[in-house]
C-alpha cells in the first residue's frame, strides 16, 4: 500500500507541476521566466484545474482505490503513473503549445478576447517591459542612452544578445553605429569598422529607442 504522506505530497505536486509546466512551455520562445511570486502560483493552480479536466473521471475510482487499500498493486500502480505522466506533462505540454500559437499574438475573436480579460498575451505576461519588449527585434537598429549621457547606436541582429529580468538587463550589440548627437541615425552614420560588436550593462542604461531593421 502506498504511504498516505506520498499521496498527500503527489497530489499536492499535481496541483501546482501541471500549471507550471503549460507556462515554462507557453513561454519557451520568450527568453525569459516567470517571476516565482504568488501571481505565478495562483496562475499554475488554476492551469493546472484545467489540464485534470480531460482525466477528472478517473479521480473518483482513485479515491476509491485509495479507500479499499489497493493504490499499491501492480494494475492500479501503471494506471497512476500513467495518470501523473498524462496529466503532469502530456496535457500542459499541449495547452501550452497551443496557447503559445494562439494567445502570443492573439488571433481570432476568442483567443483576442480571453487575452484581453486574463491578461495572456505575449506582453502582459512579461515580468517587466524590458523583458515584453525583446521578443521578435531582430534585425531592429536601435540607439541607447547611457547613464553618463552617451549615446550608442547599433544593430540588434540574430548574433546580438539580451538579458532578462533575473540576469541583470545587460545587452550585446553585433554592430557598433555612429549617431548624431540627437542620438539619431543620418546619412552619414556608418559602422564603426573596428568594433566587433559593444556589450552594455543593464544598470548604465537609460533608456533604449528602437529604429527599424529588417522585420
Amino acid at each position: 500500500m502506498i504511504p498516505t504522506t506520498a499521496v498527500s505530497v503527489a497530489v499536492i505536486a499535481l496541483l501546482f507541476i501541471p500549471g507550471y509546466v503549460t507556462l515554462v512551455v507557453w513561454n519557451r520562445r520568450q527568453g525569459w521566466t516567470p517571476r516565482p511570486d504568488l501571481q505565478l502560483f495562483a496562475t499554475a493552480v488554476i492551469i493546472s484545474a484545467f489540464c485534470h479536466l480531460p482525466f477528472f473521471w478517473l479521480i473518483p475510482i482513485i479515491l476509491r482505490w485509495s479507500h479499499q487499500g489497493t493504490l499499491g498493486t501492480a494494475g492500479h500502480s501503471w494506471t497512476l503513473l500513467g495518470w501523473f505522466l498524462a496529466t503532469a506533462i502530456v496535457v500542459p505540454t499541449g495547452a501550452g503549445l497551443l496557447a503559445s500559437s494562439r494567445l502570443d499574438a492573439p488571433k481570432g475573436k476568442v483567443a483576442t478576447y480571453l487575452a484581453r480579460i486574463f491578461p495572456l498575451d505575449r506582453v502582459s505576461r512579461a515580468p517587466t517591459a524590458w523583458d515584453a519588449i525583446w521578443s521578435g527585434r531582430k534585425g531592429r537598429f536601435i540607439v541607447v542612452k547611457l547613464s553618463d549621457g552617451k549615446l550608442v547606436g547599433g544593430k540588434f541582429g540574430t548574433n546580438s544578445a539580451v538579458a532578462f529580468w533575473r540576469d541583470g538587463h545587460d545587452l550585446f550589440l553585433e554592430e557598433e553605429w555612429t549617431v548624431d548627437q540627437h542620438g539619431l541615425f543620418t546619412a552619414d552614420s556608418r559602422r564603426i569598422p573596428a568594433s566587433r560588436g559593444i556589450w552594455l550593462s543593464g544598470s548604465a542604461v537609460t533608456w533604449v529607442r528602437f529604429v527599424g531593421g529588417e522585420e
